[in-house]
């Protein structure tokens, strides 16, 4: 049985008079206006996917440009504009840096991202970077399994029932590549591995589907890797929904 956040059923809506709830939990408006970005000097660490479309939306921003990867084939094809360094080349990159987007997956070991901590620069993941450009309402899915296929029908439950959903996230579509499209709402798939950079992250609702040893080689610890998945209703409070298997041991 899945409950929420006050222990109750989430399927029986009307037995507790919850009414039309859900969608009024994601119509409060979770992050900024487009407007509110500010051109500076962004630092992207890994040029895979969520790397360029992180790139993408600060160079929309009119952003200084500057992406971080080891592999020369990764950043081989990257625009004129964008400074390219590797682990011996950043030094001087990281001095003019005010943000550092994380790509999901890269340890915070790293020693550019570890030197960005010493020097007191802000560090996102690309979620959150992401989340700063847009004024449209979010929820969220974690968890070990299932969470692809979760992320999946709630968007399709969600566009059925009349609403613009867009499904991004660890599903394969990256946030940072959606933030200009005219959706109602985002349906965010959360790894661990981004959950794990997340400092303010706020859905109006999510969903843990359950919690299983995994990914313990970048976590160290199954502690570590279930505080991780918590980052998904940290910063929730009573006026949030909040759905979990009550019966995972997890």
């Amino acid at each position: 049985m899945a409950g929420d956040g006050r222990h109750r059923p989430v399927l029986d809506s009307l037995r507790h008079g919850r009414g039309n709830r859900s969608w009024s939990v994601l119509r409060r408006v979770s992050g900024s206006h487009r407007s509110c970005a500010r051109a500076m000097t962004v630092l992207i660490v890994g040029a895979a996917v969520s790397g360029r479309a992180a790139m993408g939306l600060a160079l929309s921003d009119s952003s200084d440009v500057v992406v971080y990867d080891d592999d020369p084939a990764a950043i081989a094809d990257l625009p004129p504009s964008v400074v390219t360094v590797n682990a011996t080349t950043y030094s001087d990159a990281l001095r003019d840096a005010s943000l550092v987007v994380l790509s999901p997956g890269l340890p915070q070991t790293l020693g550019i991202v570890e030197d960005a901590r010493g020097r007191g620069i802000r560090i996102l993941g690309e979620v959150e970077f992401a989340l700063e450009h847009i004024a449209t309402p979010y929820c969220a899915v974690t968890g070990t399994n299932g969470k692809t296929t979760v992320t999946g029908a709630t968007a399709d439950m969600l566009i059925a029932s009349g609403r613009k959903a867009r499904a991004v996230g660890n599903i394969g579509a990256p946030l940072s590549a959606a933030v200009d499209e005219d959706a109602d709402v985002f349906v965010i798939e959360m790894s661990s591995f981004q959950l794990h950079t997340a400092t303010s992250f706020h859905p109006s609702a999510a969903a843990i589907t359950n919690i299983a040893a995994d990914h313990l080689d970048t976590h160290g610890s199954f502690e570590a890797y279930s505080a991780a998945k918590a980052k998904i209703f940290t910063h929730q409070d009573s006026t949030d929904l909040l759905t979990w298997d009550a019966d995972d041991e997890g």
